[in-house]
């Protein structure tokens, strides 16, 4: 710890041979934030590199650049995905937990490659085939 400032800094060495000079890895600042390959943090834990997170993690509130997930994605109850404005999102229906609700602003596009089945209970079924410009109701057992 440098007795002359407020931050506390962790440093590594690679090997010890001349020339070759403890680097910083990470610091906590005076005022409590952290940072890992930042000697500058702006946030109470600021990375700088790629960060792995196993194990069930809980966020009160997240905004992402880029991820790239392996796993499920769980949103709590009364939660929910926001695009470009609170009126475009994606979560669970309030009245029904079980219904999944999908709200855009403007328009709302569907793009799969091929056909798109909407199913309404067990045995009814709008669908839109992907090869044809047609939208029809049918009834069967499977899609």
């Amino acid at each position: 710890i440098n007795s002359r400032r407020v931050d506390a800094a962790f440093y590594t060495q690679t090997d010890s041979s001349a020339g070759n000079d403890p680097t910083e890895k990470m610091r906590i600042t005076g005022n409590g934030l952290v940072g890992i390959g930042t000697t500058t943090p702006a946030h109470t834990l600021d990375v700088s590199g790629s960060l792995r997170v196993t194990g069930a993690t809980t966020f009160a509130a997240l905004t992402v650049t880029d991820l790239t997930m392996t796993g499920d994605l769980s949103i709590a109850e009364n939660k929910a995905i926001t695009f470009d404005s609170s009126d475009s999102f994606i979560k669970a229906n309030t009245d029904d937990p079980e219904d999944l609700l999908i709200a855009a602003d403007q328009d709302l596009f569907l793009m799969p490659d091929n056909d798109v089945v909407i199913q309404a209970g067990t045995t009814s079924y709008a669908i839109f085939d992907g090869s044809a410009t047609r939208f029809g109701l049918v009834r069967m057992a499977t899609p």
